[in-house]
């Protein structure tokens, strides 16, 4: 390599030659780290309006929204379709109430989107057995939070929506993405700091 080096003209002791490869190396992790394809969490988002309410800062004709996050590892929306477990919980917001679920219902669910990224097809029940829910009231653990219209608090107190069950495809649409990293990136991210760290001791030496 040296010799190489010399009738290219390029004078460089085997010292300088390492330091130069191991800045190579640190550049290339780090630039495989900013150029790896990035997996999209997608904010599915349901709408409706509240029919009947129990729960204080819930009131009848309020807005329902519903916030379903999932993330099958892709970074499109086109075609795809996500289960239970690619899902990161859901939020309900209805007048001034808001609460957080941790798992949705296991058994029967599914949400699959057509080749223009609209939902195409819905199966949404509520929460699962081991779901931490949390409320401006308290926590809560259980499955029995959703029904196919209705949804219940940490006080046990039923509120409904207008429509007849959760699945209904046209009122679910598509919230703002939020792109993460895919965890195989993470990893060529560390030997690029770990190449430049090395560097940046040889030539304090």
């Amino acid at each position: 390599m040296k010799r190489a080096l010399q009738k290219l003209g390029i004078n460089m002791s085997l010292k300088s030659m390492t330091r130069v490869a191991l800045a190579v190396v640190a550049v290339a992790g780090c630039v495989s780290f900013a150029t790896q394809a990035y997996s999209t969490t997608f904010d599915f988002v349901y709408t409706d309006a509240i029919a009947t309410a129990s729960t204080p800062g819930i009131a009848v004709g309020d807005t329902f929204t519903a916030n379903l996050f999932l993330n099958n590892g892709g970074s499109t929306v086109a075609s795809q379709s996500w289960t239970a477990s690619q899902t990161s919980g859901f939020t309900i917001t209805a007048g001034s109430y808001f609460a957080t679920y941790s798992l949705v219902w296991q058994s029967d669910f599914s949400f699959t989107t057509d080749a223009s990224g609209n939902v195409s097809f819905v199966r949404f029940w509520g929460t699962d057995y081991g779901s931490h829910n949390t409320d401006r009231f308290g926590t809560w653990n259980g499955d029995t939070v959703f029904g196919d219209a209705s949804f219940v608090d940490s006080q046990g107190l039923s509120n409904t929506i207008a429509a007849a069950t959760f699945n209904n495809v046209g009122q679910w649409t598509l919230g703002a993405p939020v792109a993460t990293p895919i965890p195989g990136a993470l990893l060529l991210f560390g030997p690029g700091l770990a190449g430049f760290a090395v560097v940046r001791r040889r030539f304090r030496k």
